[in-house]
């Protein structure tokens, strides 16, 4: 998966895998075009230890 650029290139796998994240820092800053650009400090996600809980129940 690391040495894949593309969708394609990945192989089969019978298995479904889920990612879930809590955050994504992104977009939010004022200067996307520079290599200094953070978010503003109100998108930012904090340096600290996080948490979270879901569930996953199935519908049939």
């Amino acid at each position: 998966m690391e040495r894949a650029d593309y969708s394609f290139e990945l192989s089969k796998n019978p298995k479904t895998f889920l990612n879930i994240d809590k955050a994504w820092i992104g977009v939010g800053g004022t200067n996307s075009w520079s290599r200094n650009s953070l978010p503003l400090p109100v998108y930012r996600i904090p340096n600290e230890s996080l948490s979270y809980q879901y569930r996953i129940t199935p519908v049939f």
